[in-house]
């Protein structure tokens, strides 16, 4: 690539010499100011198409904004003086410099005469629209997956598909979790499928959003007896209820508050019951608010009435919409024993 703040201190020595503000070297040329400012820092470099422009403005040759000792300079002079197109890898190098056309034109004439240049098409792909990289790559047989992965970012999901599929027996899990992103449910779950013997816990919770419940309810079973709590809270979003309310009973470690509320809205109330009467911790208020609108009205009385032994009956009122009526009225003589009258009057709304 080119010494990018080499020719930015050209551009602004060049500049300097003709005493040009950036505001009307931006003017000469039809760009904003903050382009040539851009230059000028090295931030950016300008486009081919504006390069003879540029160097009549600033009366130099491209040769010595560019220089001449580089391949770089070279494809550009093929460029400027209408010579044959270069190669797609000598572009390459110059490719942020280039017209999306010429771009183009060089990766399809590539194309045609032999096979896909693999390392060049990855350093065009961000230069190139989808259509004409799709159209260029749909019947390419890649190297390796690491060239596909490469180039998932900028290909269609049906090209990509193609391509993996043409070296699926080289597909290993850690290639796919990679490639998640970018494929069709379909095929990833395919892949996935071949690999199952590999899976471990910490590549299906990477794989989880991008796989069908099927798929990731049969992978998560296969290797059910590394399961733990935490693990289960990160794939829970993704898992069917039964299969999750199965995994989590055969977990060995006790719930705590974080892990019951983590994975109260995916489990059945039954499930979620079972493991909070396993749970270490000594019923709170905090864990009442947590799980209330995830328990049956009869598990919870039971928890509200302890509440009520430990005399926390006035932070109680917001409950009342879980609550069995038996468990409301019991909770309101409580308050009117109390001379809790504010507790009272909220309470009179749900009896």
């Amino acid at each position: 690539m080119f010494d990018t703040m080499k020719v930015a201190r050209k551009i602004r020595e060049a500049r300097n010499a003709r005493n040009m503000t950036q505001m009307a070297l931006a003017d000469e040329m039809g760009v904003s100011y903050q382009a040539v400012s851009n230059w000028e820092r090295g931030n950016s470099m300008p486009d081919i198409s504006k390069l003879e422009q540029l160097c009549n403005v600033l009366h130099i040759t491209v040769y010595e904004l560019l220089g001449t000792d580089d391949a770089q300079s070279r494809t550009v002079s093929k460029i400027l003086e209408k010579e044959e197109l270069p190669e797609l890898e000598e572009l390459a190098q110059i490719a942020p410099m280039l017209d999306p056309e010429i771009i183009k034109e060089a990766a399809e004439e590539s194309a045609k005469k032999r096979q896909v240049n693999w390392h060049a098409m990855i350093q065009m792909a961000p230069f190139l629209d989808a259509q004409t990289l799709d159209e260029i790559l749909e019947d390419a047989e890649p190297g390796d997956y690491s060239q596909i992965i490469a180039l998932a970012p900028f290909l269609g999901s049906q090209t990509l598909d193609k391509l993996v599929q043409r070296c699926e027996d080289e597909a290993d899990l850690g290639m796919l979790i990679a490639l998640a992103p970018f494929l069709s449910g379909q095929t990833l779950d395919k892949l996935v499928q071949q690999c199952e013997d590999e899976a471990d816990f910490g590549m299906l919770i990477a794989l989880a959003p991008f796989l069908s419940s099927q798929t990731l309810d049969k992978l998560v079973q296969r290797c059910e007896d590394e399961a733990d709590l935490g693990m289960l809270i990160a794939l829970a979003p993704f898992l069917c209820r039964e299969t999750l309310d199965k995994l989590v009973l055969q977990c060995r470690d006790d719930a705590d508050i974080n892990m019951l509320a983590g994975l109260a809205p995916f489990l059945s109330k039954e499930t979620l019951e079972k493991l909070l009467f396993r749970c270490d911790e000594e019923v709170d208020m905090r864990m009442v608010d947590h799980l209330a609108p995830f328990l049956s009205s009869q598990t919870l009385d039971k928890l509200v009435e302890k509440l009520m032994e430990k005399g926390e009956v006035g932070n109680l009122i917001h409950l009342y919409p879980f609550l069995g009526r038996d468990m409301m009225r019991k909770l309101a003589k409580k308050m009117m024993d109390d001379g809790d009258f504010d507790a009272m009057r909220d309470a009179a709304a749900f009896l």
